[in-house]
């Protein structure tokens, strides 16, 4: 699998620290169906999970979230066009969670894995 990233993640931070031990811990993400990294604002846990994801070949969605996307239609269908775009053309039609939740099936059918970070999801 290669290239199956349909959506540009947020810029790295110029100076960061370098933290190996959570970058240990996130390779385990994909051992797990669901993974909630959680810290107060400022913390790092975007530009870790960031500087994770470049590191590695693998289909992933990323999606920062907004107040705007407090509604099923709004949240959903980026999520559906990011599918779309790591199925380069071949994924399910429709809208909506029952469209979206195909598109991820279709997805670990032609991939093993598939990440999706929900950034910000305290806003919805």
């Amino acid at each position: 699998m290669s290239g199956a990233h349909a959506s540009k993640l947020p810029a790295e931070v110029a100076c960061q620290l370098q933290r190996d031990n959570l970058q240990e811990l996130l390779d385990q993400i994909l051992d797990y169906p669901l993974t909630y990294v959680s810290a107060p604002r400022g913390y790092g846990k975007t530009t870790s999970l960031v500087t994770w994801l470049r590191g590695r070949d693998i289909a992933r969605l990323w999606r920062t979230v907004s107040p705007a996307d407090n509604s099923l239609e709004s949240f959903t269908s980026p999520l559906i066009q990011g599918a779309e775009a790591i199925l380069s053309g071949q994924g399910v039609s429709g809208s909506g969670l029952d469209a979206l939740l195909a598109q991820f099936a279709r997805i670990l059918d032609v991939h093993q894995d598939l990440v999706i970070v929900l950034d910000d999801y305290q806003h919805i």
